[in-house]
């Protein structure tokens, strides 16, 4: 995006957090927020697994710590978000099953800017909080996307993979 344009990433892993600050450094149009996103301006139970891209939320509100591999996360709706933002052309979430709960507490950021999306199905971290890609496409049609396989090799019949979606 240049000097022009922000990029906001939201990383609740608090190493990965550290790891993107250091890496992003020299671009200070980009904003790092050490929060999970979903469909509630609350707090979250996280679980860390040693593959940071494999840690995830595993219960949101009333958040107790279950033990040393998990953490509570803060967890943010993106309208929270939307006084920051002038525009807003692309957004990707991947986010180990809370894909479906992220676009809910984006309706108001949809809605005015119309990004382009890039999101992950992942068939178990989808179950793991009582999910399927059913809930992740019903929730893409109720917020007006369309969407279509970003590598035309993959399917449904893959356990995970990620859709281009764009607005009607």
């Amino acid at each position: 995006v240049g000097g022009t344009g922000h990029v906001f990433a939201f990383e609740p892993h608090p190493a990965a957090v550290v790891c993107l600050g250091r890496n992003l450094a020299a671009y200070p149009w980009v904003h790092v927020r050490r929060k999970a996103l979903g469909d509630v301006n609350d707090y979250a139970e996280f679980k860390k697994e040693d593959n940071a891209g494999a840690s995830h939320v595993l219960r949101v509100g009333g958040a107790v710590k279950l033990s040393k591999s998990y953490e509570t996360v803060t967890i943010r709706k993106l309208d929270r978000y939307l006084g920051l933002m002038q525009r807003l052309d692309l957004c990707h979430f991947d986010a180990e099953g809370m894909e479906p709960r992220i676009l809910d507490g984006a309706t108001e950021v949809l809605a005015k800017f119309r990004p382009v999306i890039v999101l992950e199905v992942n068939h178990s971290c989808l179950a793991r909080l009582g999910l399927t890609e059913a809930d992740v496409l019903a929730t893409l049609t109720k917020h007006r996307y369309q969407w279509r396989e970003l590598d035309p090799n993959t399917g449904p019949q893959n356990e995970q993979r990620n859709l281009l979606c764009l607005p009607l």
